[in-house]
């Protein structure tokens, strides 16, 4: 009886140990989680920063990444300074300028936009315009919207939802 018992155990240990080491042919590894773009993260920390209540916040805030510039956001479109700011505290070199169609020259043109991608629209007269972050679309057809995450929108960092028909580029971060 002791005889058999020790082959069992020797059995036991070694089925258990070589199917620890072998995976079974039908076992596929996990699909990988897709990230989400890390300046949403960023940007959304300064949801509801006002341009006046907040304003010396938003000044210290968009010193980085605006090439050391003093952006007053009571007294000058805001909206680039923001992105370049969120930009930098990504890592990321944003376009140091403070016209929002300055970033229709920045990373690469797509047709296809993610969350975090960066969209500029129209707005104002032809050097005029407004850019934020992409956060995806909205409605159908000609009613269609682009939800946008970004400053000056209403004197503050929000959300907000400007008609499709505005946007003149999406644009998604250089590659390195």
């Amino acid at each position: 009886m002791v005889k058999s018992w020790g082959v069992l155990m020797i059995l036991c240990t070694c089925l258990c140990a070589c199917s620890a080491r072998v995976a079974m042919p039908s076992e596929q590894p996990p699909a990988p989680v897709a990230q989400p773009n890390p300046v949403i993260a960023l940007a959304r920390q300064h949801l509801g920063w006002h341009a006046r209540r907040d304003r010396q916040r938003l000044r210290e805030y968009m010193r980085v990444g605006n090439a050391g510039l003093a952006v007053d956001p009571v007294r000058v479109a805001w909206c680039a300074a923001f992105v370049n700011s969120v930009l930098a505290e990504a890592g990321q070199q944003g376009t140091n300028s403070l016209a929002a169609r300055s970033f229709l020259a920045w990373g690469q043109a797509t047709d296809t936009p993610e969350p975090g991608d960066i969209v500029v629209l129209r707005r104002g007269g032809p050097a005029e315009g407004h850019v934020g972050f992409f956060l995806g679309l909205t409605g159908e057809g000609a009613d269609q919207e682009v939800m946008v995450l970004g400053g000056n929108q209403d004197w503050t960092v929000s959300e907000r939802a400007w008609p499709k028909r505005l946007v003149l580029g999406y644009r998604r971060a250089p590659t390195n």
